[in-house]
């Protein structure tokens, strides 16, 4: 059960737009960078800005709304690897534990 867990959605913002888990060289032209933490209900936890720039607080709501939707997608995915995961179990209780996640 991830309902609890935060995970960390980060968005680099370039310009006017902005980039969900950017690439280093997408990082490298950000001029600041968002780093949201949202659990499974979609309470946020956490903000964290880091940069070169300030974020206007008109963007704020925009980029949290985006860091909730990644979110969303992420945990969906987390849940079916966990589903995954007890299954292989179930059928093969020898094997080791599958792996996934980031560190996967």
């Amino acid at each position: 059960n991830v309902e609890q867990v935060p995970i960390s959605v980060t968005l680099s913002v370039i310009g006017t737009e902005h980039v969900v888990d950017a690439a280093p060289l997408e990082e490298a032209c950000a001029s600041t960078r968002i780093s949201v933490g949202v659990n499974r209900r979609g309470d946020f936890c956490g903000v964290y800005q880091a940069g070169s720039s300030a974020l206007p607080a008109t963007r704020v709501p925009e980029l949290m709304a985006c860091a909730l939707s990644a979110a969303s997608t992420l945990f969906e995915g987390l849940e079916v690897a966990a589903k995954q995961s007890a299954e292989r179990a179930d059928e093969h209780p020898d094997l080791p534990p599958m792996a996934a996640g980031f560190f996967a």
